[in-house]
């Protein structure tokens, strides 16, 4: 199916200049450059000739799923939007330990706790719920984090749809879903499957009457396959196979209903190919310091709580106790990171000048390896009637320069407080003057004669992160 979708994108005409009736963006995460040359995704690489290859696109950092997804749908970085991770401690939540950000009832409960300011900036959908008349969307994944960019209950006519691991919002809506049988169940289930049911229940059901004027659908392939086998191996390889046929699914639906050529497509990998968990816990227990699973009343002051993912880690110290502080910066000095701090001590770079200074904000946030230059880029590439035909950009992009593009292809304006820009260079449609992109680095003073760093570039108010790590200086 893949090889004569190709011919097909070849025969679209030519569109200058023309405003899309539609959107629809997909989201398939663990992407590099290589994805391209591989072979493993001829439907992508037919988007990226035919259209706009974003060529030097950035990926979330600190890479989490969680983040990317609230980057994607509010347009703002993590100190912009308020999440930095899968997994934080926020005691208005739960004063004894970490939460999963992306699980419902963390949503709920956060929700409540800061009357209804849990995201700090409105999502995509909600936007479009709130011009006159409101804009029909569909938001879909196979999982419940996607519930961050659409999680306001809503009413049961409501023009916006949520599909959540086969739970949706409105909860009527479900019963739409029947004749697709039961939802792959989420443990110990097949990612590529429920992909496919998802995408199934879009085409099938979802778009069956109408296609939405947003669509934006998540796939969990071909990430799950590579935490579970390895960036680099042959179910790695499968599973992005499986997920370009996906995308060769949507566009031959929007294709059966003639709506292919006035949709702008846009696929993004908002996350780098998975990376090890972090084994910081280890060393910082190595070096007696107390690491504890969880806070309580029992658990001294100087404890350290420490939340690990995918090339970074959360450590939060309760009492904010500044002998362990300066504790653990010397054991973060020692290895090949870049650490965070709000107030940059001890040596160490600021949340605030990364972009990362969220609410209830971690004592130290620590990066590794896997957000040097070249893991943090992944891909993006898009294609329609207001996007630019057989364009590649070298401009920096990002994970929230999406949300403000969007928004102005459809004609809104970008809620107050989003960090990303217009994709202006890309657009077919008259846009603003893409800003003038500057080098940027942070290097705080040394200690102990190394020190962090972050590159990248600055272009407005967007930061795309380069590399972060850490370096000797030589003795004087």
């Amino acid at each position: 199916m893949n090889k004569i979708f190709l011919l097909f994108l070849a025969a679209l005409p030519q569109l200058v200049c023309a405003n899309a009736e539609r959107i629809v963006l997909i989201e398939i995460d663990g992407l590099s450059s290589q994805a391209l040359k591989s072979g493993d995704c001829p439907t992508l690489a037919g988007i990226a000739a035919r259209g706009v290859l974003f060529a030097n696109h950035h990926g979330s950092f600190p890479a989490s799923e969680s983040a990317a997804i609230a980057e994607l749908s509010t347009g703002g970085a993590p100190g912009a939007n308020g999440i930095l991770a899968d997994k934080q401690y926020l005691p208005k939540v739960d004063v004894r330990e970490s939460v999963e950000i992306g699980y419902a009832p963390t949503i709920r409960c956060a929700d409540t706790a800061s009357f209804d300011r849990f995201l700090l900036l409105p999502t995509l959908p909600e936007v479009l719920r709130s011009v006159t008349p409101p804009l029909s969307s569909l938001t879909a994944s196979t999982d419940g984090n996607i519930l961050l960019a659409d999680r306001k209950v809503r009413a049961h006519n409501s023009p916006s749809t949520l599909l959540a691991g086969g739970a949706t919002l409105p909860g009527a809506a479900v019963g739409r879903l029947k004749s697709l049988g039961v939802f792959p169940p989420l443990t110990g289930g097949s990612a590529a499957a429920r992909d496919e049911w998802t995408v199934t229940a879009v085409t099938k059901v979802f778009w069956e009457e109408s296609v939405p004027s947003f669509t934006y659908l998540r796939l969990a392939e071909p990430l799950a396959s590579q935490h579970l086998h390895g960036a680099d191996s042959p179910e790695a390889a499968e599973a992005l196979s499986a997920a370009d046929a996906r995308i060769s699914e949507l566009l031959f639906a929007l294709r059966e209903k003639d709506l292919l050529a006035t949709t702008d497509v846009i696929v993004v990998s908002a996350l780098p190919p998975a990376q090890p968990f972090t084994t910081l816990a280890e060393k910082l227990r190595a070096a007696a310091l107390p690491v504890v699973h969880e806070f309580g009343s029992e658990v001294p002051e100087g404890s350290i709580l420490a939340l690990e993912g995918a090339g970074h880690a959360l450590l939060y110290v309760k009492g904010h106790d500044a002998e362990t502080i300066a504790k653990i910066a010397g054991v973060l000095h020692s290895l090949p990171c870049a650490a965070f701090t709000t107030d940059g001590a001890c040596g160490t770079l600021t949340l605030k000048d990364a972009g990362l200074d969220v609410p209830e904000a971690p004592d130290f946030l620590v990066t590794f390896g896997n957000e040097k230059a070249a893991a943090n880029r992944t891909l993006m590439a898009a294609m329609g009637p207001d996007f630019k035909t057989g364009l590649t950009s070298q401009r920096a992009s990002g994970n929230a320069d999406l949300a403000p593009t969007l928004l102005w292809i459809l004609g809104i304006d970008a809620p107050k407080g989003t960090t990303g820009r217009i994709l202006s260079e890309a657009l077919t449609i008259p846009a603003p003057q893409p800003p003038q992109e500057e080098p940027v680095t942070l290097t705080p003073a040394a200690e102990n004669g190394a020190v962090f760093f972050l590159s990248g570039t600055r272009a407005g108010s967007a930061l795309y992160v380069d590399e972060a790590g850490s370096a000797t200086q030589p003795a004087k």
